[in-house]
């Protein structure tokens, strides 16, 4: 808490204090500190608990992250699809195809470089 305000004596615009261990202490900091903007940082496994975005707003978090959440599920995806796969072999039914994945990364945009006349 005394780094927080040493932080925002010195000019810090957002308070993020790192890794509160309780949802008690949540609401404690951000009392602590009302005047600045304050960022909770949601990580499944961290040290602080997750709670709803909502809830967060209770006690004057007006930011929230969730800086590994898509990385999680992407994940927990590829252990679902590996599964079947290391089971019973390929089940190409339950995923996309090199089509979806080269439109996904737009790779039409990256061919059409092919056509350009760089001399």
């Amino acid at each position: 808490m005394r780094r927080s305000e040493a932080y925002i004596n010195a000019g810090a615009d957002i308070l993020f204090l790192e890794s509160p261990e309780s949802v008690e202490e949540m609401p404690i900091i951000a009392e602590g500190f009302p005047d600045t903007p304050k960022l909770a940082n949601m990580v499944g496994g961290g040290k602080t608990p997750i709670l709803p975005d909502a809830e967060l707003k209770e006690p004057g978090y007006q930011i929230v992250i969730h800086p590994v959440y898509l990385l999680g599920a992407a994940v927990s995806g590829m252990r679902a699809a590996l599964a079947p796969l290391v089971e019973r072999g390929v089940e190409l039914n339950e995923i996309a195809d090199l089509e979806d994945l080269n439109m996904l990364a737009d790779f039409p945009a990256v061919w059409a470089f092919d056509e350009y006349d760089l001399l």
